[in-house]
């Protein structure tokens, strides 16, 4: 396998993680979250959130490294269409993470400053403004992931032809 292909199918991987991620959150863990009551809510979702903050991180991060070096390698070989794909689903992934700081990161910060024993009263309501944030930022996130996979199958395609 080439670099190239390497680095396509890395790149598909790492933000297929991240979209899948944030649509299994809006799919299943914040309906099942729902039905909990303030306390088990908090202890739920500040363990949660402990783990997600460090690994989508990472993945975010690995996502735009590979991003930015296939299209470093696309521009290179001038290959237009996964130059422009690759280079769209990037900018969806930036815009999904800059609308989480004000939003799902703001959320998380406060969920975490909750006490487990006596949660905030609008904490129903925080956790409605996270669940819709989410699933606004995922819609972007999946778009992304299906670019990035036409890109690398592109690469695929173009190279059997």
């Amino acid at each position: 396998m080439s670099t190239r292909n390497a680095v396509a199918v890395a790149s598909v991987l790492t933000v297929g993680v991240f979209a899948s991620v944030l649509f299994a959150a809006a799919l299943a863990t914040s309906p099942s979250l729902s039905l909990l009551d303030g306390t088990n809510f908090t202890l739920v979702k500040q363990a949660q959130i402990r783990i997600l903050q460090v690994s989508m991180t990472l993945i975010s991060t690995a996502y735009t490294v590979f991003a930015v070096w296939l299209l470093v390698i696309a521009r290179k070989e001038k290959n237009t269409q996964v130059f422009r794909l690759t280079l769209i689903a990037l900018l969806l992934i930036v815009a999904a993470i800059l609308y989480s700081v004000p939003t799902d990161i703001a959320y998380n910060q406060q969920i975490l400053s909750w006490n487990p024993a006596a949660p905030p009263a609008d904490w129903a309501a925080v956790r409605d403004a996270w669940d819709l944030s989410n699933m606004l930022r995922a819609v972007p996130s999946l778009l992304a992931f299906a670019l990035q996979t036409i890109a690398m199958l592109s690469l695929e395609v173009k190279a059997a032809s």
